[in-house]
């Protein structure tokens, strides 16, 4: 079940396996090849809010190699994620698979087909991150399974304070009173695998005048 025919002897694709010959002289390469009928992709993307799901105008993770697996730990394919982040495993047969996003080096790598960036932490799997970078699936017959995403949010922070410089020196003398309530907005420029635009809510300052924003991918 859950095969469908590339090729047979006739040529006849399409024709479930049937071939006719006539005999003799003998024949030894009569081939037949089946390909399955399902398929999986996904999606890398930053998790800028660290909300541990894909929140729309996140932006993509791409360029990162992600691994089909077998049950065993045998390597079926590779593929890499493209400028949206999306890898895209097709016509597999029934069985339970593992998808692994390469986190380490790796020999061969290129600008098109690296390991996951540096700087990034998990937030979000298929599965669960009890699992890091890895997701099991089991597929039947005829299934197109598209949503199994993988989200990582950075380990930078930004913040400082607002506050009311009567003096106009630059600096926060210790009469200088933080402002309460002011909105920072703040954009995230990436390059590179990261690529992308990202615009924050605004962030308001506390009673003190602060600000802190948290889990920050690489970028400007």
């Amino acid at each position: 079940a859950g095969m469908a025919p590339t090729y047979d002897p006739d040529q006849a694709t399409g024709a479930n396996g049937i071939s006719i010959a006539i005999l003799p002289p003998d024949k030894t390469n009569f081939n037949f090849g089946f390909r399955g009928t399902n398929n999986i992709s996904g999606a890398l993307v930053l998790d800028m809010n660290a909300s541990g799901t894909k929140d729309s105008g996140e932006p993509p993770v791409q360029g990162v190699m992600v691994v089909l697996e077998d049950g065993s730990g045998n390597v079926i394919r590779t593929t890499a994620t493209n400028a949206s982040g999306i890898y895209q495993f097709n016509n597999l047969p029934t069985g339970t698979f593992a998808i692994r996003v390469n986190a380490l080096p790796f020999s061969g790598e290129t600008l098109a087909n690296h390991h996951l960036p540096d700087g990034l932490i998990a937030t979000f799997d298929p599965d669960g991150i009890a699992t890091l970078n890895r997701a099991s699936v089991t597929l039947t017959t005829n299934q197109n399974i598209i949503d199994r995403d993988f989200g990582y949010r950075g380990d930078g922070r930004i913040g400082d304070l607002v506050w009311i410089d009567y003096n106009a020196n630059g600096t926060q003398d210790s009469s200088e009173p933080g402002i309460n309530g002011a909105n920072v907005a703040i954009t995230w420029t990436g390059t590179g695998f990261l690529p992308g635009t990202y615009t924050f809510s605004p962030i308001a300052t506390n009673s003190s005048g602060g600000y802190l924003l948290s889990n920050l991918p690489p970028g400007s």
